[in-house]
């Protein structure tokens, strides 16, 4: 992901956070959701590696920009002693592949609902308005 990384830097000064982080999750949904269908009830059974070799390494293209900016973003406003506790909450559960895949999937459509019905993350500012924003 280095080659995305450039990009994600320069961009970060000029992107809104809230449109990049709605158009991101909307993006990341689409990439995760084939992937409940890629093994069959046994492993061996209907198994597409490469349906989930695409999906990963096509889900990965947003992460640069997403840690540029809401990273940067919720770092830059949370206080010291939260930080550790924003880490910790990117943990997902071990059911196996096909049940972590529901249960992310899940979680991200989630966030990706309430991120977009939430007019207050849509408006997060460039990096230059960051010191005016409230979160």
């Amino acid at each position: 992901m280095a080659h995305a990384a450039a990009p994600a830097a320069r961009l970060s000064d000029r992107v809104p956070v809230g449109v990049c982080i709605c158009v991101s999750f909307v993006f990341l949904c689409a990439c995760v959701a084939p992937m409940l269908f890629a093994y069959g009830p046994g492993v061996s059974d209907g198994a597409s590696y490469a349906l989930v070799f695409v999906a990963n390494s096509v889900m990965g293209l947003p992460f640069p920009i997403i840690d540029a900016l809401l990273l940067g973003f919720v770092y830059a406003k949370a206080p010291t002693s939260m930080q550790g506790r924003i880490a910790v909450s990117l943990i997902v559960p071990v059911l196996g592949f096909r049940g972590t895949i529901a249960v992310f999937l899940a979680a991200l459509a989630l966030s990706t609902v309430i991120v977009l019905c939430s007019a207050r993350i849509r408006r997060i500012p460039r990096a230059d308005g960051w010191d005016t924003a409230e979160l």
